[in-house]
């Protein structure tokens, strides 16, 4: 009766050891996976943050195309409006020496 008791005594330490073991490397598996999905949102993350970064730039740059369009237009605006002045002052005094 001992030995058969030892003997199951010894099946359950072994089958014990056994589960823990198979828990010891399902707990090593979901840990790598968890560290490489953690990795894989990081580098996610950070090519967003790139990409974002990147359209923000293009975006500024856009911008300052614009910015300076608009300096440029408003320039040529006042010399065409100067030259249209300085033309019809030309004309009236053409007009008053005939």
């Amino acid at each position: 009766m001992r030995r058969v008791r030892a003997e199951e005594r010894r099946r359950a330490a072994e089958e014990s050891r056994r589960q823990d073991r198979a828990w010891r490397e399902h707990f090593k598996t979901t840990e790598e996976e968890f560290r490489a999905a953690a990795e894989e949102s990081a580098r996610k993350r950070a090519q967003q943050e790139r990409t974002e970064d990147e359209e923000h730039a293009f975006e500024i740059k856009k911008c300052r195309q614009n910015m300076e369009y608009d300096e440029w237009k408003d320039e040529v605006e006042r010399v065409l409006k100067r030259l249209q002045e300085e033309v019809a002052e030309l004309k009236a005094r053409s007009e008053g020496f005939r």
